[in-house]
């Protein structure tokens, strides 16, 4: 149920919360598969450990980082309930999801979880599950209630909702993905395994020395090469580096020159690229060196950004570890790759 909704922008802050073993679990797995970014290396809960904390101040750090990087971007904590009502002046367009389901089902669920008794889980959850609803009450901005039993069963109603609630426009094979997160008997276990990271340093403090360049198919999108830099001649301008044969770790190394002191970056680990997990990579001045890992690599965007037509970077490049092959063996080792 949408109590309140919020205009299609392009920033949002997502927040769902609800009670322990009670919902949440489900509508975070469906909201990842939707492609809504909730974090990294999230485990089958789909919790963001930078959020266990209750310290205010430091969850306040975390979403100063995050707005940083992200235009849309959101987590999952149950207990986020405790906090939020004094958060959302600090968060960026918030949009709040409460999951509720029924009591003696939540404390059920506990006891299966830990050892505990069921007068003992009964009274946890409905302390719990009070303070929900009490935090409820007062959010002041877009709502959006679940009702757990009746998410179950009638998951279409859900995903509709949900879709309409953050404006988004999933594809079929999302949504099939996504309609999966709704049966308790499988489990809110992702199908689809997109968590990468990177991390980048300056490549005169970076060791090449057992490092190949690789070959790999590139394509530049709304941009061309002027005396070796990047300029923008088409909307939406990127580079894909594709054909990387699941690799486990790759090196993007390219110069940067001017502002803004970003990229872009979204790394395809076997189902394409989504948008909304495109990391907000801050570079320094020179020549950079991303470090990218994954369980398996099989492409690579990069969104340079411009100031006028010229862009801030150029020269890019792949090279891989020699001692560290991709699991797909035998795959040729070969010239740089270069932006043309």
């Amino acid at each position: 149920m949408i109590v309140k909704p919020g205009f299609d922008t392009n920033t949002k802050t997502i927040v769902i919360i609800g009670v322990q073993r009670g919902g949440t679990s489900m509508v975070a797995g469906i909201a990842r598969e939707l492609g809504v970014n909730l974090g990294r290396n999230l485990g089958n809960n789909h919790e963001d450990p930078e959020f266990i904390t209750e310290d205010l101040q430091a969850i306040k750090k975390v979403v100063a980082h995050r707005d940083a990087k992200y235009n849309v971007w959101g987590w999952k904590m149950p207990h986020s309930s405790e906090y939020i009502v004094r958060l959302l002046p600090h968060l960026r367009n918030p949009f709040v999801i409460v999951v509720f389901r029924n009591l003696a089902a939540i404390a059920e669920s506990q006891m299966k979880q830990s050892d505990v008794n069921f007068r003992d889980a009964f009274s946890f959850s409905a302390t719990r599950l009070a303070q929900v609803a009490s935090a409820t009450q007062e959010i002041d901005c877009p709502l959006m209630i679940v009702n757990y039993e009746r998410a179950v069963l009638k998951p279409s109603n859900l995903l509709d909702e949900l879709c309409a609630f953050l404006h988004l426009r999933p594809s079929e094979d999302e949504r099939e993905r996504a309609l999966a997160m709704t049966d308790p008997q499988r489990g809110y276990v992702r199908t689809k395994k997109e968590d990468w990271t990177a991390r980048v340093s300056k490549a005169e403090s970076f060791d090449f020395g057992s490092k190949d360049a690789i070959e790999a198919f590139q394509c530049n999108v709304g941009l061309s090469l002027v005396d070796n830099w990047i300029q923008k001649d088409g909307d939406q301008p990127h580079i894909l580096f594709e054909g990387l044969a699941g690799y486990k770790r790759v090196y993007l190394s390219f110069v940067r020159r001017s502002a803004p002191a970003f990229i872009d970056l979204c790394v395809n680990t076997g189902d394409g690229y989504t948008d909304g997990l495109t990391d907000r990579i801050q570079l320094f001045h020179g020549e950079n060196v991303i470090t990218i890992d994954a369980e398996s690599i099989n492409g690579i965007a990069i969104y340079p950004q411009f100031d006028g037509a010229a862009s801030n970077t150029g020269l890019f490049r792949i090279t891989v570890d020699k001692a560290s092959p991709n699991r797909h063996r035998g795959t040729s080792l070969g010239s740089i790759s270069l932006v043309s």
